[in-house]
């Protein structure tokens, strides 16, 4: 958008400069046409110049019309989407506080998760000990991860409640 809106400014000055132009050109013409006022063919010559830069004034002034309208619905186009980019932003910001609180939340939450799991793990009796145990190598049995000699083993092994 902005290379768009930098060939749209280049174009109405290069309109303009060649207004300048036009208009040194029809001081020359003038100056011409008072030299040779006398003559017809001057007069003639003068009018047709005069006709033709003005000819060329109007459509520079056309163009520069239609350059600044341009200009004008350009802007107007691009406002909406500058607002709709302002509210992202505003919205985003919110969001990363949002989620900066919640990571510390959770971060708090996982830390009382440990502790209330290590203070379970230091309290249990040796009969929930001897049945997680159990547990385990059954499952280790179930999934076929032991033999059932193992198996035997480890509970024969295993220190009774």
């Amino acid at each position: 958008m902005r290379d768009t809106f930098a060939a749209l400014v280049n174009f109405v000055a290069d309109a303009l400069s060649k207004i300048l132009a036009m208009t040194e050109q029809a001081l020359k013409l003038e100056e011409f046409a008072n030299a040779l006022k006398t003559t017809e063919t001057a007069a003639s010559t003068f009018s047709a110049k005069v006709d033709e830069l003005t000819k060329q004034h109007n459509s520079a002034l056309q163009a520069i019309n239609e350059n600044i309208t341009s200009l004008v619905n350009f802007e107007r186009s691009t406002k909406p989407a500058a607002q709709a980019a302002e509210q992202y932003g505003r919205a985003a910001s919110r969001a990363s506080v949002d989620i900066s609180k919640m990571a510390s939340a959770q971060k708090e939450q996982n830390k009382t998760l440990e502790e209330t799991k290590r203070i379970t793990e230091e309290i249990r009796t040796p009969q929930e000990v001897f049945a997680d145990n159990i547990a385990k190598i059954d499952g280790y049995l179930a999934k076929g991860y032991i033999t059932l000699e193992a198996y035997n083993r480890a509970t024969t092994n295993m220190p009774k409640i």
